[in-house]
C-alpha cells in the first residue's frame, strides 16, 4: 500500500494495481505523473492475464515539505482508466507544543505579553501559531478530547494510549457538572 503521508526527505514505493476483467490478456502501459515529488524509473508495459492483476511498483523520494499529487493512468489499445490521489509531504523534525496556563484579566486594563522562541533551522514556512483561550479548564480538556476524536489512529498500542485517557477525562468532565460535557455524550 502507498503511505497515507511523507516526510520530507522520505523514499518510498507507491504500487498500482493493474486489473483485467476480460477473458484475454491484454498489454497495458502504466504512467505514472507526479507533482510535488520526484519520481524514479520509466513508464512500464505490462502484460496482464486473463481476469489477473500486476503491480507496478514507482519508487518516489519527497525532496520538499508541501502538498503531494500522484496521478496513475493504465491504457490499453481499447481504452483505459486513470486514478489520483493527494498525500501530504510533512516537515522533516520533531513537533513541538508549547503549552502555557495563567489568568489573563483586562479589568484595570492590563496587559500580558508572553514570548514564543522558534528555533534557528526550522524550516521555512513549516511553523504555526495557534493561541487557544479558554474560559475555564473544562473547556480546555474538552477541546482536547474532541481533537483525540478525529485524530487518525495508528497501531492498536497508539489508539488504548490515546483512548483510556480520554474516558477518563470525559468521566471527571460529566461528574463535575460541565456545560461542555454535552457535546461528549454520543
Amino acid at each position: 500500500d502507498a503511505p497515507r503521508a511523507l516526510t520530507q526527505g522520505d523514499r518510498a514505493v507507491l504500487p498500482t494495481a493493474v486489473h483485467n476483467s476480460t477473458d484475454t490478456e491484454v498489454q497495458v502501459g502504466v504512467v505514472m505523473k507526479v507533482d510535488g515529488l520526484t519520481l524514479s524509473g520509466e513508464p512500464a508495459r505490462v502484460a496482464v492475464p486473463p481476469s489477473g492483476s500486476v503491480v507496478v511498483d514507482r519508487e518516489v523520494t519527497a525532496p520538499a515539505f508541501g502538498p503531494a499529487r500522484v496521478e496513475v493512468a493504465a491504457v490499453t489499445g481499447a481504452g483505459g482508466d486513470r486514478t489520483e490521489t493527494r498525500l501530504p509531504v510533512l516537515a522533516r523534525g520533531v513537533r513541538f507544543v508549547d503549552g502555557r496556563s495563567g489568568l489573563v484579566t483586562t479589568e484595570r486594563g492590563d496587559a500580558v505579553e508572553a514570548f514564543v522562541e522558534v528555533p534557528g533551522d526550522v524550516v521555512p514556512g513549516s511553523t504555526r501559531l495557534l493561541l487557544s483561550l479558554h474560559p475555564g479548564l473544562d473547556t480546555a480538556v474538552l477541546e482536547a478530547l474532541l481533537a483525540l476524536d478525529v485524530f487518525p489512529y495508528g497501531c492498536v498500542e497508539q489508539t488504548v494510549h490515546r483512548f483510556l485517557p480520554a474516558l477518563e477525562a470525559r468521566a471527571a468532565l460529566v461528574a463535575s457538572g460541565s456545560p461542555g460535557a454535552a457535546q461528549l455524550q454520543r
